[in-house]
């Protein structure tokens, strides 16, 4: 067996692990994946924390494209404080250059 295919089973395993112990926190992680905000703040913040600290980086990319609005918005602003903690005469020129080839990739993938 491929060495990258074990430990994907080995993550898989060890979270069908941390879910059968952890089922409150997994409750409130498969709500924060619904289209409607069904977390509090502190909720979510912590859904995101226990995700985290678990190393279940794969399911942190996967919130941040659901249609939680609140997710959405706190990603905008996370990518908006980003942008301008690493801004310099070069970035803008990289970040337009980046939009114009992303968006010609999303044009042509959509036609």
């Amino acid at each position: 067996m491929e060495l990258n295919e074990k430990f994907r089973r080995e993550e898989t395993k060890r979270l069908l692990e941390w879910i059968g112990n952890n089922q409150e926190e997994w409750f409130e992680i498969t709500l924060a994946f619904v289209e409607e905000d069904m977390l509090i703040d502190q909720e979510l913040k912590e859904v995101f924390r226990n995700l985290k600290n678990n190393g279940f980086y794969q399911l942190l990319v996967l919130l941040m494209y659901t249609k939680n609005e609140i997710i959405g918005k706190a990603l905008q602003k996370s990518m908006l404080n980003i942008i301008c903690n690493n801004w310099n005469e070069q970035s803008i020129d990289t970040m337009y250059d980046l939009l114009i080839d992303n968006l010609s990739q999303t044009i042509h993938e959509t036609v």
